[in-house]
């Protein structure tokens, strides 16, 4: 340790320790101004945050100590090895919708590192910097005739943060897998500073294996659900690209937030409806079963009503015509994908001996208008204006249940997490509108996700909502359902869910000891280390 304090007596960045980060990246690329500071404050749902009393107010948590944006993984190491010297604490950001580095920490942002490395299109990799988005990889990637996997954080996320830290579900899962299973070489610089390499890339082989040779560190790394910038910063990574049956390049037109253009002829998009729920669910399971879809939403009426409309208005009148009540309730939307005509027919003759058996009917008011094919495309491939298209109502969403398990163990559920948002809604804290239940597949399960709406400026809906989460959260840990998501996300729930899985949240204690022993890394979304 340094014999010079890291902060002053007001908890402000000491000017030696300034000093030594503006060192490594150069004056341009390190402030303390609160100016500065008060743009890595925005954090979504945070007035949920801070009415638990984790301080700030309402959509700002607390300033960070200082924020440096290094150019190079060299800049990254410098960066974390001063904050082991120095007792600071640092967490990484590249594009998410959070910031996350909080009170007396260090904000590393890695918006310099944006470079596409390499597209290797014979074996179907892409090489990658924490600043890329999905929305560039796609573009980069469709050029080539491949595409890799968005995740559904949207077209602005990046890809790497889903590889190796964080979620990777959405709606191309049926085609590209799930993040966890697309991650492949990595680059990681280590909360003491040291740089270690993943898979094929340690022994000097190339980015092509994440798992080898010798024993495979992915499911320390990440795991399911990722370690929310908790070990460390990942400076490169490659992941797996997939065949693109669409066209090298999009032609659009319009404006945002909802862009005109045309459905590619090897895609088409298919709605359906159901009379109930657990008909709808008989049919997703055979979806899955004949795998015909290049992607699949179990798709809300009331998102799909938000994602197609340019504005609040807009929406209420589509709302209001009762449309998606008559011809897409309890519905599901998937893409189709084929390389010829006769591929595409084939999958929907399957579609439709899958309707056909589970009572499903095509929404054909849907499929004529343009705008809700062109919604789905979106929607779909590169998760474009789902954050913003269902947020946008209130500017407030929160998942109070959140399944990743079998069909028939969200067909359980449906009901049940209705019913219990049901209660919250009579009482005006929230809006469901009858259906927010969005899934999709997940690697071999199926994610389910409740998402009802709530007022963030009314505190009877914030501290409603809090009740929701907590009640929601109790209930999923009596029925063990939901248990491997929030075993997985933030150390406050490592204790409660963790003797559910194996006691996974005892080793999530030891790897934190372990790969980081001063805790220079900020836990609070994976794990403190193990007394």
């Amino acid at each position: 340790m340094s014999g010079h304090p890291a902060t002053n007596e007001t908890g402000a960045l000491s000017r030696d320790t300034y000093r030594a980060l503006e060192d490594v990246v150069g004056p341009e690329f390190i402030s303390d101004h609160p100016v500065i500071l008060d743009g890595y404050s925005f954090y979504f749902l945070s007035e949920l945050i801070t009415a638990l009393g984790a301080g700030g107010e309402k959509k700002f948590i607390p300033r960070p100590a200082a924020v440096v944006l290094p150019g190079s993984v060299d800049e990254v190491q410098q960066i974390v090895r001063v904050c082991n010297r120095r007792g600071l604490a640092f967490h990484a950001f590249s594009t998410g919708i959070v910031c996350e580095g909080g009170p007396g920490r260090i904000q590393i942002d890695l918006r310099r590192l944006g470079r596409v490395i390499e597209i290797d299109e014979k074996n179907k990799i892409a090489v990658i910097e924490p600043y890329v988005t999905n929305a560039r990889l796609f573009h980069a990637t469709i050029k080539k005739g491949l595409r890799a996997h968005v995740h559904a954080a949207g077209a602005n996320a990046s890809p790497l943060a889903s590889a190796t830290s964080v979620g990777g579900e959405g709606p191309d899962n049926p085609s590209c897998g799930y993040s966890s299973r697309n991650v492949l070489g990595v680059e990681w610089v280590l909360p003491t500073g040291e740089i270690l390499r993943l898979g094929a890339l340690g022994s000097g082989a190339g980015w092509f294996c994440g798992d080898g040779p010798g024993p495979s560190l992915r499911g320390l790394m990440r795991g399911v659900f990722g370690a929310f910038g908790g070990l460390g910063v990942f400076t490169k990574v490659a992941v797996k690209l997939y065949p693109w049956h669409g066209p090298a390049v999009f032609k659009g037109s319009g404006l945002p937030p909802t862009y005109g253009g045309e459905l590619p002829e090897s895609l088409r998009a298919c709605f359906a409806a159901f009379p109930t729920s657990d008909q709808m669910y008989d049919a997703v399971s055979a979806i899955w079963e004949e795998g015909i879809a290049h992607t699949f939403n179990r798709m809300p009426r009331s998102f799909l009503c938000y994602t197609s409309s340019d504005s609040n208005q807009e929406a209420w009148e589509l709302w209001q015509s009762g449309l998606l009540e008559r011809d897409f309730t309890n519905g599901i939307a998937l893409l189709l994908a084929g390389h010829s005509k006769g591929e595409l027919d084939y999958k929907e003759r399957v579609l439709h001996d899958v309707l056909a058996r589970t009572g499903g009917k095509r929404a054909e008011t849907l499929e004529a208008d343009p705008r809700y094919a062109l919604t789905l495309l979106r929607t779909s491939i590169l998760s474009d204006g789902v954050f913003r298209g269902v947020s946008r109502p209130s500017g407030g969403i929160l998942e109070g249940y959140y399944l990743n398990e079998s069909v028939d163990v969200s067909r359980l559920s449906h009901d049940a997490s209705y019913a219990h948002t049901k209660t919250f809604t009579d009482r005006g804290i929230c809006i469901d509108n009858g259906e927010t239940n969005w899934g999709t597949f997940s690697d071999i399960a199926y994610l389910s996700e409740q998402i009802p709406h709530f007022d963030p400026r009314d505190e009877k809906s914030v501290q409603g909502m809090l009740e929701l989460l907590a009640t929601s959260y109790q209930k999923q840990f009596e029925t063990r359902s939901g248990a491997g998501l929030f075993a997985n996300i933030g150390a406050i729930m490592n204790d409660a869910f963790g003797p559910m899985l194996s006691n996974v949240h005892v080793w999530k204690k030891r790897i934190k000891k372990a790969l980081d022993p001063r805790t220079a890394c900020d836990p609070t979304g994976y794990s403190y280390p193990e007394a």
